[in-house]
């Protein structure tokens, strides 16, 4: 087997590192190779470890497999009618197709030691159990989405994660009938990639925040029902999208569940995870102004209503914040520009952010985070916003270049230019193809960035 299939240092680092390390962020999944030697799979097969074989044909559907610590790279479309997992890994490559089929009951249990890389489209037509009794810190169960191309289908089955060393990672789009992590389980047993969305008709959480996103933002959509017992999750990089007729059973509370959502933004009344892109947020702009007595940080709200609170927040490392001033929408008067001076800031680098909560309506919404190393201008003006084609920014100060960045409210990059300058103004190109919604505007311009929201009609 060639090098570049997958290495022994590869294994061994997937198999020796603990899961406190390698999981505090989102897995990254390795790689393989449909143009190597390896021999190609025929039906009916045990694949032993240290057996690597491969799957390029036509279209076939394969009575039985069973992986026990081999390795198998799909590259076209199969389907496997009796599947068994005792350990090994698997990779289905870009634009191929795995399904494992329900020849053999309705369970499938990963045993330890297995590790499945989707890259393409998975479909499991049995429940999947990341099993309990057999996966240690050494021999984990990893499912990884790999990509924004990935597809993993369990429409009509449940996924379920009942030991502490299992891991589920979505990077790409997911469906299940319903996911539930057991309270065996590991906090960030459930990791969302930026873009990923995660489609269920059930959920069930019963270990204290099993899911998490380690950058904006990931989409949660439950359409029918939920039981959480715990919070769902501490990171605000998580959008719920909650059915029409969605329901939270609440029923544990008397003998000392804590159902919570945490930290992540709920959209009720919700169809589709797509829908939230559009959805309105509550900052405009935000700006921080170094001073020599402390920073003067600046924002502006669409609407601050009397049932919410703001949080300005501060922090030395961009991770861990700490509030040094609040507000209540009680005593603001539908006020929608603030400016706070924090006396205390500290020389060098420092990062802000603002935090909105309505509880009333279970909604937290968070500005961009600002990191300040230097002085910047207090303040810029983009304009027409909203806007319907052509977008024009006027900064405070003069610059041979401004670099502009646009993103989604997911996150996710629509464009990145160097701006035209027409007259005392830069124009931005914003892209006609891109919807009326949401949009998150950076620009850099000499050791200055600014950040601000913009909305196409």
């Amino acid at each position: 087997m060639k090098s570049r299939f997958i290495t022994i240092f590869t294994l061994l680092f997937i198999a020796c590192t603990s899961p406190s390390k390698i999981y505090s962020q989102c897995l990254t999944a390795p790689t393989a190779s449909c143009s190597g030697s390896e021999p190609i799979l025929t039906d009916n097969e045990t694949l032993a470890a240290g057996i690597t074989k491969r799957y390029n044909g036509a279209t076939a559907s394969f009575n039985s497999l069973t992986m026990n610590g081999g390795t198998l790279i799909v590259c076209s479309d199969l389907t496997i009618d009796k599947f068994s997992m005792d350990s090994g890994t698997i990779f289905i490559q870009p634009g191929a197709r795995f399904v494992i089929g329900n020849g053999i009951g309705y369970g499938l249990g990963l045993k330890g030691n297995s590790y499945i890389y989707n890259y393409g489209t998975l479909e499991v037509m049995r429940n999947l159990s990341l099993e309990n009794g057999w996966a240690t810190s050494a021999k984990p169960n990893v499912l990884i989405n790999a990509s924004l191309a990935s597809v993993l289908k369990m429409q009509n089955q449940y996924f379920v994660i009942n030991n502490a060393n299992s891991w589920f990672v979505n990077r790409g789009k997911a469906e299940f009938h319903g996911i539930i992590t057991d309270p065996q389980a590991s906090p960030k047993s459930v990791c969302l990639g930026s873009g990923s969305e995660t489609k269920m008709t059930v959920l069930y959480n019963k270990v204290k925040n099993s899911y998490f996103a380690p950058e904006p933002y990931a989409c949660v959509s439950v359409s029918e029902y939920s039981q959480i017992w715990d919070t769902l999750t501490n990171n605000h990089y998580i959008n719920v999208c909650l059915g029409m007729t969605h329901r939270t059973d609440s029923s544990c509370m008397p003998w000392g569940c804590k159902p919570s959502w945490g930290q992540a933004t709920v959209f009720r009344g919700c169809t589709n995870c797509s829908v939230i892109m559009v959805l309105t947020n509550s900052f405009l702009s935000f700006a921080v102004q170094e001073k020599p007595a402390g920073n003067m940080i600046h924002w502006e709200l669409e609407h601050f209503a009397t049932t919410a609170s703001m949080y300005v927040e501060a922090s030395t490392d961009g991770q861990h914040f700490t509030t040094v001033h609040s507000l209540k929408g009680s005593d603001q008067n539908n006020t929608k520009k603030y400016s706070v001076f924090d006396a205390n800031a500290l020389p060098g680098i420092k990062y802000y952010r603002v935090k909105y909560v309505d509880s009333l309506l279970d909604f937290v919404d968070y500005t961009t985070v600002i990191k300040l190393g230097r002085k910047q201008p207090a303040s810029l003006l983009i304009y027409p916003n909203p806007f319907t084609e052509k977008i024009f920014v006027s900064l405070p100060g003069k610059y041979p270049s401004v670099l502009a960045t646009i993103e989604s409210a997911q996150g996710i990059q629509i464009t990145r230019q160097y701006l035209f300058k027409e007259g005392s103004a830069w124009e931005i190109d914003m892209p006609s193809k891109a919807p009326p919604g949401i949009y998150f505007v950076t620009l850099v311009a000499g050791s200055n960035t600014w950040k601000q929201k913009i909305i196409k009609l």
